[in-house]
């Protein structure tokens, strides 16, 4: 090894100096990955996202409630002509539950609403007791000021 590998302040004085960079920008060293994104601009206004999601619902369940009252009253070789339809329906709804879900509630009758989705169509049926279920409901309500 030579003399100068082993010199302490040789090695302090270059490590300052390499920092350097990094003290003065630190947005220099900010992470550039493949998860790194740039900020579209400021988050929408709260409740903005919410009302969006619940129309998109609103909007693919009466989707799937048409596609089923067409059918109602088919025989099983008419359904059959019918399936793809109410597949893709069901599908759409399935998203903009997902999507409901993952939008931010802006107040405790959102997140009561949120919650009801969630046992309506995400719990797997008698998965959870229906005095749970009644207890969560009744709690959200009140708190919502629903009752």
């Amino acid at each position: 090894m030579a003399a100068g590998q082993l010199n302490r302040e040789r090695r302090a004085l270059l490590g300052a100096a390499v920092s350097i960079p990094f003290v003065s920008a630190p947005e220099a060293v900010e992470a550039r990955g493949p998860l790194h994104r740039v900020s579209p601009g400021p988050p929408p206004p709260p409740g903005e996202e919410w009302d969006a999601a619940l129309a998109a619902f609103r909007t693919a369940e009466e989707g799937l409630r048409r596609v089923e009252a067409a059918c109602a009253g088919y025989r099983f070789d008419e359904e059959e002509a019918v399936l793809p339809g109410h597949r893709a329906a069901a599908e759409a709804l399935s998203a903009a539950v997902r999507r409901v879900i993952g939008a931010a509630a802006p107040d405790v009758a959102a997140l009561a609403v949120k919650v009801e989705l969630v046992f309506a169509h995400e719990v797997e049926p008698h998965s959870v007791d229906e005095e749970v279920i009644a207890a969560v409901r009744g709690d959200l309500r009140r708190l919502a000021g629903e009752e």
